[in-house]
C-alpha cells in the first residue's frame, strides 16, 4: 500500500470497501491485491490496468443473446430485452405490447413488483420505466455501480419479470390506469412525440411500423389477462430475449445470467417471432385537438398545431446508405438549430432520422408551421443532393463528432447496442459507424437525397389550425 493525494484521484476507477453488503445477499465485496490498489487518504481505490472495450456477443446454450461493451465507467448499465411490439400487432390487438411493457413490469408468481423493486433499490440499483426499441422489443433497464449490476441476485429479478409473469387481474386494472395517463400526458406534455406516432401511422399505413405506439381507445377497455397471458406465451422463448449491458466484464455478466435458478426451472423453449416487412407509401394526416387553457402546465404550447414533415430513408441494413442519411440528418439539423436564428429559430425544430431494418423517416417536427418554411426545409434537403466533395468533408465530419458525442457515454452506447440489434440482429460498434461515415461521398449524399424525394413525402398535424399546409400547398 501506498498513500497518494491530488492527482492519485483520477487514476482511482472505482471505490470500494471491503465487505459492504448491498442488501439481500447482493455483495459488493472484492478482493484489492498490492498491484493494483492505492489508498487516497482513508478510502482504498482500485486502479484497473487494462480494460477489453471490445464489443462482446455470446449465445446462451438456451438460445439467449448477451452483448456488452465495458467503456471502464463505474457506473454500469444492464437491459433485458424482450420480443413484443406494435410490429407484431394487428387492428384487433393493437396496444397489446403497451400492455405488456407493463404487465411484466409487475408481479410474479415467484415475487412482487414491491419486494423486487425495493430489494434493488436499497442495493443502489436504479430501475427505469420499460420502454419500446425500435416498435419490435420491450426493454427493461437498470443502473448501478458495476460490481453490484453484474451479480446473479441483480439478474435473478430480471429473469422472473419475463420467466414468470402474473397476468392478475388486480394488475392489469392498474395497467390500464397507467396507460391512461402515459396517453393522455404524451398528448398534452409531449407533442412531438404524438406528431411522431402520427407520422410513422402515415408514413407507413398498412404496414407493421405504421402501427401506434399507444393503445387505441376502442381497445383499452377489452384487455383480459387471459388474453394478456396467451399473446405472452406465444411469444415466449429464450431466443425471443437478449441482454445487453454497458460497464461490465462480458464473463461476468454470462456467469450471472447462467447461474439464475430461474433459467433452471423455466420452460426451455427456444421460441421466435417475426413480422413482414414494412414499407414507405407517405401521405397525410390531421388529428384535430381543441386544447383548453386548464390543462396549460406552462411549457407546452396549446394553442399551437404541430406539424411533422418526412421522407423516405434507408434503414439499418445498408450500412452506408444509413451513413449517408445520418450525414444528411446532421446537416438538416444543424442548418435548423436554435443557434442560426433563422425563421425557424421561434418556433423550435427538431430533425429527426429514425432508421429500421429495411427502411426508414428522415424528417422534422416544427410548431405552427407554414407552407413556406416546409417548402425550405425539402429545398434544404435537395442542395444536399448538390454538395461538393470539401463540403461533404465538412458535413461528415460533423456527423462524426455527433455520433461520437451521442454514442460514446454508457447510456449512448447502450443505445448504440439495443438499436442496431433490435433492427437487424446484430450489434453494432461506435467506431463502425464512424468508419461508415468517413466512406461517404458527395454522390452517396445525392443517391440518398434522390430516393427521399422521388417517394411522397409524409405530412401531418395535431391540433386545430385550419390553416396548416397540406401536401397539395408544397408543390
Amino acid at each position: 500500500m501506498r498513500r497518494v493525494t491530488g492527482a492519485a484521484i483520477y487514476k482511482c476507477a472505482r471505490l470500494y470497501s471491503h465487505a459492504e453488503t448491498l442488501g439481500d445477499g447482493i455483495s459488493a465485496s472484492v478482493k484489492l491485491t498490492p498491484a493494483n490498489v492505492v489508498r487516497v487518504g482513508g478510502a482504498v481505490c482500485k486502479t484497473d490496468s487494462h480494460v477489453d472495450t471490445k464489443l462482446h456477443c455470446t449465445a446462451l446454450d438456451n438460445g439467449t443473446r448477451v452483448m456488452s461493451k465495458d467503456l471502464g465507467g463505474n457506473i454500469a448499465r444492464l437491459t433485458f430485452l424482450y420480443k413484443d411490439g406494435p410490429v407484431y400487432e394487428d387492428l384487433f390487438t393493437a396496444g397489446s405490447s403497451q400492455f405488456m411493457k407493463h404487465m411484466l413490469n409487475k408481479d410474479s408468481i415467484t415475487s412482487s413488483e414491491y419486494v423486487t423493486k425495493t430489494i434493488l433499490q436499497k442495493s443502489g440499483i436504479i430501475l427505469e420505466a420499460p420502454d419500446v426499441v425500435n416498435k419490435s422489443w420491450i426493454s427493461f433497464s437498470c443502473e448501478g455501480f458495476r460490481d453490484s449490476v453484474c451479480q446473479a441476485d441483480v439478474t435473478d429479478k430480471l429473469w422472473q419479470s419475463i420467466l414468470f409473469p402474473r397476468m392478475s387481474p388486480d394488475n392489469l386494472k392498474e395497467c390500464k390506469r397507467l396507460i391512461e395517463l402515459e396517453n393522455g400526458e404524451v398528448k398534452r406534455d409531449s407533442p412531438r412525440l404524438w406528431v411522431l406516432d402520427l407520422l410513422h401511422k402515415s408514413a407507413f399505413k398498412g404496414s407493421p411500423l405504421g402501427h401506434s405506439l399507444y393503445c387505441p381507445s376502442y381497445n383499452l377497455k377489452y384487455f383480459k389477462s387471459e388474453k394478456l397471458f396467451e399473446r405472452w406465451d406465444s411469444h415466449y422463448g429464450f431466443k425471443n430475449i437478449a441482454i445487453v449491458a454497458t460497464n461490465v466484464d462480458h464473463h461476468d455478466l454470462v456467469h450471472a445470467l447462467q447461474d439464475s435458478v430461474w433459467v433452471a426451472r423455466a420452460h426451455n423453449k427456444e421460441g421466435g417471432i417475426s413480422a413482414i416487412p414494412s414499407t414507405y407509401v407517405g401521405g397525410e394526416g390531421y388529428d384535430v385537438a381543441h386544447r383548453a387553457v386548464e390543462f396549460d402546465d406552462q411549457f407546452t404550447e396549446v394553442y399551437q398545431t404541430y406539424t411533422g414533415y418526412a421522407f423516405k430513408a434507408p434503414g439499418w441494413t445498408d450500412l452506408p446508405q444509413w451513413a449517408a442519411a445520418k450525414v444528411v440528418a446532421s446537416a438538416l439539423s444543424i442548418a435548423t438549430s436554435q443557434i442560426l436564428r433563422n425563421s425557424y429559430a421561434k418556433n423550435g425544430v427538431d430533425v429527426f432520422y429514425n432508421p429500421y431494418k429495411q427502411t426508414g423517416l428522415l424528417g422534422m417536427i416544427t410548431v405552427g408551421a407554414t407552407a413556406p418554411q416546409l417548402k425550405s426545409f425539402r429545398a434544404a434537403l435537395e442542395s444536399l443532393g448538390a454538395v461538393s466533395d470539401s463540403d461533404a468533408e465538412s458535413l461528415k465530419n460533423a456527423a462524426a463528432l455527433e455520433i461520437c458525442n451521442t454514442f460514446e457515454s454508457r447510456k449512448g452506447c447502450q443505445k448504440l447496442l439495443t438499436e442496431t440489434f433490435t433492427a437487424t440482429g446484430m450489434p453494432c460498434d461506435v467506431n463502425e459507424l464512424v468508419d461508415a461515415i468517413k466512406a461517404v461521398k458527395a454522390q452517396d449524399l445525392k443517391a440518398v437525397v434522390d430516393a427521399s424525394l422521388s417517394a411522397p413525402a409524409s405530412l401531418v398535424h395535431y391540433g386545430d389550425s385550419p390553416a396548416a399546409p397540406t401536401l397539395a400547398d408544397l408543390k
